[in-house]
């Protein structure tokens, strides 16, 4: 085994991540929105766990379609002939409409809230 050059620099250092804290609440409030919609069901205590274990397996079949989806649309686009001009600005474009989903999807639940 060699030698580090610099044994005082051998242990590397990680810096944090300034956001690691958004994923964590993220979840936490994913989670209590969940607990809610749950606990609106009224279901039985017994069927509770069931519950959650079909309603998690629903989320990620459906996230594995998406995926899948989205795969396929990637390897047709890239199939296709299109003008330079689209090329260049497709993703700008795809950006900014994705932006603009969001903000419509966010100003629409604070505004049923």
């Amino acid at each position: 085994m060699r030698d580090h050059p610099n044994p005082e620099r051998s242990v590397q250092h990680h810096r944090r991540a300034p956001f690691g804290w958004s994923p964590c609440a993220f979840g936490l409030l994913h989670g209590l929105g969940s607990a809610g919609a749950f606990s609106a069901l009224a279901l039985p205590a017994g069927d509770i766990p069931l519950a959650l274990l079909f309603f998690n397996v629903g989320v990620e079949v459906g996230q594995l379609m998406f995926i899948t989806v989205a795969i396929g649309l990637i390897a047709v686009v890239r199939l296709a002939r299109y003008p330079a001009w689209l090329g260049r600005h497709a993703f700008t474009t795809a950006t900014y409409a994705i932006g603009a989903v969001a903000a419509f999807w966010f100003v629409e639940r604070v505004a049923a809230f």
